[in-house]
Parts: C-alpha cells; sequence; structure tokens
C-alpha cells in the first residue's frame, strides 16, 4: 500500500504545529501581552465612548425637518378635462323596487297603550280585594277629585277621606281613587279593592223583604224645635269643612237585600244624646234623604251637592216594620250671615 502522502500530510501537519506553538511563545512573552492587554483596553474605552456620545445626542431635542411637499393624490382635472355630467333618472331608479312592493294600503302599527302619569284610568280592573280591616260604609263619588269623599272605618272609627288621603293602617296605605261602589286603595304600589258591599262591611240582619209588607207609615216633623234646628245646621257645616267629626254623632253601615244596596243603617257615635235629639234610634235604616234614594251610591254626590243650600232634611227612614219620615230644619242661606 502506497503511504508517501499520508508521510507528506503528516509533515505539512507538524510544520503547522510548530508554527502555531512558535507564535503562542511570542504572545506569551510578558512585553508582547502587556502590548495585547494596552490595545483591549484601549479598544474598550473607544467604544464607551462612542456610546455615551450617542447616549447624549438621544437625549437632545432635533430640529424639525422641512416638510416636504407631498404628492396630490387624485389632482383636480381642469374644467377641459371634466366629463361632461349625466342627469339621473329617478323615476327608472323607482322602477327597481329596490325595497320591496309597497302594499296596495299601508298597515297600521298598533302602538301600545301610553298611561301619563297621574293617570289612574283602569286601574280597578286588576285590583284584588283588600286583607286590611277596613270597612267601606259610605261614598260620595264625584268626577271632581277633590270633591270624591269615602266614608271608612276601621278600629270601630269612621271616618271621610278623600284621594291622596292616608288611612289610619300600617304601612303606607292611602285612597288612589274612589268610584260609585268601591274605592282603590295604593298599598305601598300595589292597588287594592275595597267593596262598598264586602262581606265583612254587610250588616248581618237582613231586611225582611222576601214578599211586600205593608209597613205604617209615621211623620216626625222636628222643624219647629229650634235647639234641633240649630244642632242640624252646626252638623251640615261639619259635613262640608270637618265631615271626620260627625263620627262623633253618628256611625253608618251599608245594608243591602237580594245583592241591592237598600240604605244605611245609622247607630249613635259618641254622644247619643245629641243623636236622639235629633229624633233617631239605634238600627233606623235611612233609605233616602230630601227625595233622593239612597239605593244608588252614584246619587251620593247629587245629595252631597244639594244638602249645601237645603233649609230643611227629610229622611226616610225603615224602623222596624214602621217606616218614618223625619223632617229636620235647617237655617237657610240668608240666616246664617
Amino acid at each position: 500500500m502506497d503511504t508517501q502522502w499520508l508521510d507528506s500530510a503528516s509533515n505539512k501537519l507538524d510544520k503547522t504545529w510548530q508554527l502555531i506553538g512558535l507564535r503562542l511563545q511570542y504572545f506569551a512573552q510578558p512585553a508582547q501581552a502587556r502590548r495585547i492587554k494596552y490595545g483591549l483596553y484601549a479598544l474598550a474605552c473607544l467604544w464607551l465612548a462612542l456610546a455615551l456620545a450617542q447616549l447624549v445626542w438621544s437625549m437632545l431635542p432635533r430640529a424639525e425637518a422641512p416638510v416636504s411637499a407631498m404628492a396630490t393624490i387624485n389632482p383636480r382635472e381642469m374644467a377641459s378635462q371634466r366629463q361632461p355630467r349625466t342627469d339621473v333618472n329617478i323615476e327608472e331608479i323607482t322602477a327597481w323596487n329596490l325595497f320591496g312592493t309597497a302594499a296596495s294600503k299601508p298597515v297600521p302599527v298598533e302602538k301600545p297603550a301610553v298611561v301619563a302619569p297621574g293617570d289612574l284610568g283602569g286601574i280597578e280592573d286588576a285590583a284584588m280585594e283588600t286583607s286590611l280591616n277596613l270597612k267601606l260604609q259610605g261614598i260620595i263619588a264625584s268626577s271632581d277629585t277633590d270633591s270624591a269623599r269615602a266614608i271608612i272605618e276601621s278600629n270601630r272609627k269612621q271616618a271621610q277621606y278623600g284621594v291622596g288621603e292616608k288611612l289610619p293602617v300600617s304601612g303606607k296605605v292611602t285612597v288612589a281613587k274612589i268610584l260609585s261602589d268601591r274605592v282603590v286603595l295604593d298599598n305601598g304600589g300595589k292597588y287594592e279593592l275595597l267593596i262598598l258591599f264586602d262581606k265583612n262591611s254587610i250588616v248581618s240582619t237582613p231586611l225582611q223583604a222576601a214578599t211586600p209588607v205593608e209597613r205604617s207609615t209615621r211623620r216626625l216633623d222636628r222643624r219647629g224645635n229650634r235647639q234641633v234646628t240649630e244642632m242640624a245646621e252646626a252638623y251640615r257645616q261639619r259635613l262640608y269643612s270637618n265631615p271626620q267629626s260627625l263620627s262623633d254623632v253618628v256611625k253608618i253601615a251599608a245594608v243591602r237585600q237580594d245583592g241591592q244596596l237598600r240604605g244605611y243603617r245609622v247607630s249613635a257615635g259618641k254622644d247619643r244624646k245629641q243623636f236622639e235629639n235629633l229624633g233617631f234610634q239605634a238600627n233606623d235604616i235611612v233609605t233616602g234623604v230630601n227625595g233622593i234614594a239612597l239605593t244608588d251610591p252614584g246619587k251620593a254626590m247629587e245629595l252631597y251637592r244639594i244638602m249645601r243650600s237645603a233649609e230643611e232634611a227629610s229622611f226616610n227612614v225603615l224602623r222596624g216594620d214602621q217606616e218614618v219620615i223625619l223632617v229636620v230644619g235647617l237655617k237657610s242661606p240668608a240666616d246664617s250671615k
């Protein structure tokens, strides 16, 4: 096997290593190593100086470069280069029916019912009967909110209440609306009904009227009694100025027969003597006043209006099997001045 080329390569490699060894010996001398060290120090110092200079220049404000004129995009064409304007055919575009074909008649859009603030129309329709310990004993209904009154009994005490007035029960309960046969209560934001013929407000003793009963009629005229006239006039003034004060004299309770309002049972309040001096007795049922039957709660407002200037009051009273017509005098407006 020819090994001559191997010997030649080995000799060249030995010479190369000898040369590298000589170079290393040269740099290993103290004088040469010192020069190399100083040279590296000098390069490091130069690099550090350049870095500091670049940092300082970056912190200094630079002058704004002048804004070069920007090339105009879509340059305005000369008047001579403008294309002639073409008219738009509106009728042709309309015929395309881009948004569909209109119906022969517009379809009405139902708008939701809007209830204005303070409008209480229809609040009684969805209201449920109240469970509060209250009894509705009478109503003076009116289209005028300020004139309507409801006679409500609580804890055996009766008083008249108008719309917005608070009732003597726990919680925030006020009168929201007064109708001819019921009252809507606002019980802390919830509407509840207080019905005139509620089962709790009807007198348990019914009238005997399955068959017509002949009753004797008695007329009791107290118009000549000056004391009674002054007393009746005082009660009328209290009715229009302070209706709640009448609960000290008389208490009333609605009475019905065959599901219909028959009248109001009256009984003495705190002052029984005044009640009897007027000619009334306990458990009398008043069915009419001055020719106005009390079977229709809606007539209460008419009665309230005419009694303001009436010169006498005539009460139709059922007293057991007897019908009594009780008449008391009232001062005329001229006499009151």
